[in-house]
């Protein structure tokens, strides 16, 4: 390890135009755990060392050809969905998701090495868990869901849940000779574990147990019966224990309850806003309402909506698609997502036996992650999720393309071989 922070280190003080961006990768990494401002900033910098890349005609790979398919696809309906909404200076605030959406473009560009490759999981892990300690002293001076550096517990769930998948990936591939490198990263990913419960978010917890279930099949199949064993016997304790807030969360999943009588968003809520999805859907079935224009429509009491408040999004991926964009657009988005997916399965195959196999592994966890939450919470629709898990698809796909060219090369010089 302290080769590499030296190799690291001496790649940085070199000269050339990479090391500007390798710094702006590292800065980028960094502001993901922290600061959307400056995770703003260093992306719209890159996207524009991106676009000069192409006239000047200096590409090197784009990501695989299905998935530039599926993406042209959902932002062409997204365009037309922000055409025909309902109001087109709103629907225009959305504008920054396909933006955010080249990342994975702007990633397969680079020609990252396995060592800067590494120093992009170290910066990442290490801006997790200091995030991580100021959430636990957040709950410590009397906090009751802790937001990090984020000022949003939703995101601070979603950012760490595919920190602690990917690391569990990395700890499940670590060879046993290797004791204090996995004892520091058991020691990191108890630290994030412990932030991850202190937010006390449903959707995070249900869509991490999904995804650990997933990587525990992927990586080692024997784990998967003493974590589903773990789980359960945590929940059982979760629920009979006395003032238990994790407790009071799982019984408002399971049963819609009264108001008044738990302190989180209840079941009853989220019914209402689906229900009222539905009604929005039926009169406007093809294009939607248009993005960021539900606030316009619980305002108007001509639409007679049955949600307690007046939501500015609703709390699912999915029933957002479907209100903002129509039938049409609903399943432009599954296309784009299941593909996605797809491809991060096709990559695993490819890159098995590689040294990106485990960070590769966490992400296709993380992605299911981010579906399953994604059924209860909009996580596609915060920018800083949206980045993160992009960001890594995009970097698994690259390694994914590498593979596949080098390979095709090996191939070529099979076939060729001097007489």
């Amino acid at each position: 390890m302290s080769g590499e922070i030296q190799e690291g280190l001496s790649s940085l003080k070199a000269t050339g135009t990479f090391n500007y961006k390798a710094v702006l990768w590292l800065l980028f990494t960094l502001a993901l755990t922290s600061t959307y401002s400056t995770t703003q900033a260093a992306f719209y910098i890159l996207l524009l060392i991106f676009i000069i890349d192409i006239f000047k005609k200096r590409v090197n790979s784009f990501p695989p050809p299905l998935y530039t398919r599926v993406f042209v696809v959902f932002t062409a309906y997204f365009l037309i969905a922000t055409v025909f909404s309902i109001d087109f200076i709103s629907a225009l605030k959305a504008r920054n998701i396909p933006i955010h959406l080249m990342i994975v473009y702007i990633v397969g560009n680079e020609k990252f090495s396995r060592r800067f490759f590494s120093w992009i999981l170290y910066v990442f892990f290490f801006g997790c868990t200091v995030s991580s300690i100021y959430a636990v002293i957040q709950k410590i001076s009397g906090i009751s869901r802790v937001t990090g550096f984020f000022g949003d517990y939703q995101t601070l769930a979603g950012i760490l849940s595919v920190c602690i998948l990917i690391l569990s990936s990395c700890i499940l591939n670590m060879k046993p000779v290797k004791k204090r490198v996995v004892s520091l990263m058991a020691v990191i990913l108890l630290i994030n574990m412990t932030a991850l419960y202190f937010t006390f978010t449903r959707s995070a917890l249900i869509g991490l147990i999904f995804g650990l279930v997933v990587l525990f099949y992927i990586r080692a199949k024997w784990t998967l019966f003493v974590f589903i064993s773990i789980v359960f016997l945590l929940l059982g304790i979760s629920l009979h224990s006395p003032k238990s807030e994790i407790g009071d969360l799982v019984l408002s999943i399971m049963f819609p309850r009264d108001r008044a009588s738990s302190r989180f968003i209840v079941n009853r809520d989220r019914i209402d806003m689906y229900g009222d999805s539905l009604k929005i859907v039926k009169k406007h079935p093809l294009t939607g309402i248009g993005y960021e224009t539900l606030d316009i429509v619980y305002h108007d009491p001509e639409w007679d909506l049955e949600a307690s408040k007046q939501y500015t999004r609703i709390s699912s991926n999915y029933f957002n698609v479907l209100v903002s964009s129509g039938i049409p657009g609903f399943l432009t988005y599954m296309i784009y997502i299941g593909a996605t997916l797809y491809l991060l399965v096709r990559a695993l195959g490819a890159l098995k036996g590689s040294v990106y196999y485990s960070f590769s592994a966490g992400v296709a966890a993380s992605m299911v992650f981010t579906m399953t939450a994604g059924l209860f919470e909009p996580v596609f629709f915060d920018p800083k999720i949206r980045f993160l898990m992009y960001y890594f698809i995009g970097l698994v796909f690259l390694f994914y393309c590498r593979e596949a060219k080098e390979k095709d090369q090996l191939h070529a010089g099979d076939r060729i071989k001097p007489q």
